[in-house]
């Protein structure tokens, strides 16, 4: 607590100075209240004493401070801070919370440095709960953001993350030319020595995993030697175990047992006891493979009693496993037994504690997206009101000055305000049409979903529900929207015949000309769906794999024209519900194109077709669009 003094000076001179903390700065710009908030966090994090309550309670006046004088940067960097103090506690859903948080202010203040370092801090946190998808999403938005502010640093870390997530899923290949990528981010001046001791490492655990020993040992002695250079004690003891896998893996026995060995010796007991407990699995399963059941029983034991220490459930059950099966070499069978049950009662509690963090995970974000949502819509009813009260005021200054041209401006105001009411009207249908449209499009979308659940295939349901919760934020984005890009309809589209294709098997193709720049033409959102929606219901449906959309877009005589292809039964087929489900689609989207007409001030032009009517043969239905191109 060595900055205490420095606190106590600063809030005292900050309680004489209440009224002028937005007003007086220092010679550096800093405000006081600045100062209070930086020397706050400055006591929180050097501070090694132990003393977590008083930590969390600098961290928490902090906070406040900033709070009430408005320093959303301040901010900003104390919600990193605590989201990186409740990781450190493993509670992740509260650590995602709080990274949240930071990630709001970033976008608030449209800072793309602050939202890469948020993003980067979440993407982490998703990490550790195994939402590997999730969590590759937002390591890749923070790459983004990273590269347009040039900050090598984050562009490094997030290419490290990514590489960390391909090795997980055990694409070794990807994982590599990752790390190698997060390699060459890691700067001259000063060098980031801790970087490239930490790639070189998972480079060579990388080219182990994939049998090339030589690679492996190459980048493993890179990693030892920026560990030299860092002075880390640690860093050459993981070295060393790395070492001691090639050599194992070598069947070169005794090489194997003496890096393990030397690597027990670099780590300091209880700090680096997850390293030890890993030294001594490897040792006994080298002992394993030697047939020395006694030694090999004496380093699992060890390992078992060092991760049951300091809680690593996953190296538990790694040495049970290991010694049930030398209970077995034995002839200790009950022994072996209950070494087996001992391990899947810990892999269940694992699977509980990820699932509860999951869940907790979700909970965090879909309320924070739901304040977020409130506050935009607060906002814009705050703008309305305010632009109201301008538009009436305004009103009353014209005719009370121009008293003479009384009957003529009311006339004129008459005639606004039943161009505006008429405007607001059509928009309003407009946005009711989309209203109809998104339940059915979100409706189908979560049965696909559904039916894995049904299947009991939980594993495929959890994959794909991260794409589902993806899908449903562009549907919540695009039904606010009067245009969309182009690119953002076909993935739209793209997800949907994929939730879809799972759950009925059919093929599908988007294709897009190349002379159409999707990223720059618009469209309105959700115009195809009902076509698509109805191609599969009433068409393909019962085809199974046989069953085939095609959509396409393509350039012509200054329009998009969209072309929805389907091998079905053929629109003139069908049972007269269907027909009629049909018609009414075939309604709402003709109603819809009429206002959009009224909305663009162009033609937009279709065509239904059964293709047994036009080639005798054939089979389905062709539906051709034709949109004026949009350009922004």
């Amino acid at each position: 607590m060595k900055l205490t003094w420095l606190y106590t000076i600063l809030i005292l001179f900050l309680g004489c100075k209440k009224n002028e903390d937005k007003v007086y700065v220092n010679k550096h710009g800093g405000t006081y209240a600045g100062l209070v908030v930086d020397s706050l966090i400055s006591i929180s994090v050097e501070d090694t004493s132990g003393y977590e309550n008083v930590i969390d309670k600098n961290i928490s006046e902090a906070l406040n401070v900033a709070e009430t004088n408005g320093l959303k940067r301040k901010i900003f960097s104390i919600n990193i801070l605590i989201a990186k103090r409740y990781s450190g506690k493993a509670k992740y859903s509260t650590a995602i919370k709080y990274a949240n948080k930071a990630l709001l202010i970033a976008n608030e203040l449209n800072d793309d440095l602050l939202k890469a370092e948020a993003l980067q801090e979440m993407a982490v946190y998703f990490r550790k709960i195994n939402e590997n998808s999730r969590a590759l999403k937002l390591h890749t938005q923070a790459l983004d953001y990273a590269e347009n502010v040039k900050d090598t640093f984050l562009i490094h870390c997030s290419y490290n993350g990514i590489g960390n997530i391909y090795f997980e899923y055990k694409d070794y290949e990807k994982a590599i030319d990752y790390f190698h990528k997060s390699l060459n981010f890691l700067g001259k001046n000063p060098p980031n020595i801790l970087g490239d001791a930490i790639n070189s490492n998972l480079l060579g655990e990388s080219w182990l995993y994939m049998g090339n020993t030589d690679s492996a040992m190459y980048y493993l002695v890179r990693s030892f030697e920026a560990n030299v250079k860092l002075g880390s004690p640690m860093g050459k003891g993981i070295c060393y175990n790395g070492f001691g896998l090639i050599y194992k893996k070598k069947k070169e026995y005794s090489k194997a047992i003496e890096s393990f060995k030397k690597a027990i010796t670099f780590f300091d007991f209880p700090g680096d006891a997850y390293y030890i407990a890993m030294a001594h699995y490897n040792l006994g399963e080298t002992y394993l493979e030697m047939q020395k059941l006694r030694k090999a029983e004496f380093h699992l034991s060890k390992a078992n009693e060092l991760s049951s220490l300091i809680g690593n459930k996953r190296f538990v059950i790694d040495a049970l496993i290991q010694l049930a099966k030398l209970n077995e070499q034995m002839g200790l069978y009950h022994k072996a037994c209950e070494n087996s049950m001992k391990a899947l009662d810990y892999k269940d509690s694992i699977t509980k504690e990820i699932q509860k963090q999951e869940t907790e995970a979700m909970k965090v974000l879909y309320k924070a997206e739901k304040q977020e949502r409130e506050i935009i819509i607060l906002k814009q009813r705050n703008q309305l009101v305010e632009l109201d009260y301008a538009r009436q005021k305004y009103i009353m200054i014209i005719i009370i000055g121009l008293t003479i041209m009384l009957l003529s401006a009311g006339l004129f105001i008459y005639r606004q305000k039943r161009l505006k009411t008429r405007l607001k009207e059509t928009g309003l249908q407009q946005r009711l049409l989309r209203a109809q449209m998104n339940p059915h499009f979100i409706f189908n979308s979560l049965g696909a979903i559904q039916n894995f659940m049904y299947k009991n295939e939980t594993k495929k349901a959890a994959f794909y529900l991260g794409s589902f919760s993806s899908l449903m934020r562009s549907i919540l984005n695009n039904s606010r929207a009067e245009l969309i890009t182009l690119e953002e309809e076909i993935r739209t589209l793209s997800d949907y015949l994929e939730l879809q294709k799972m759950r009925l098997g059919f093929n599908y193709s988007i294709n897009c000309s190349e002379d159409i720049d999707r990223e720059f033409t618009l469209i309105p959102p959700m115009l195809l769906q009902p076509f698509v929606e109805n191609a599969i219901k009433h068409g393909i449906k019962d085809m199974a794999e046989k069953g085939l959309i095609k959509v396409s877009f393509v350039l012509r005589n200054n329009k998009i024209v969209i072309t929805i292809d389907d091998n079905g039964v053929g629109i003139n087929y069908g049972s007269t519900p269907e027909k009629d489900h049909k018609s009414i689609a075939l309604k709402i989207f003709k109603e819809r194109i009429s206002f959009l007409s009224n909305y663009l001030k162009k033609e937009i032009i279709y065509q239904i077709i059964d293709k047994s009517e036009t080639k005798s043969g054939e089979r389905g239905t062709m539906i051709i669009v034709e949109l004026p191109l949009i350009m922004h």
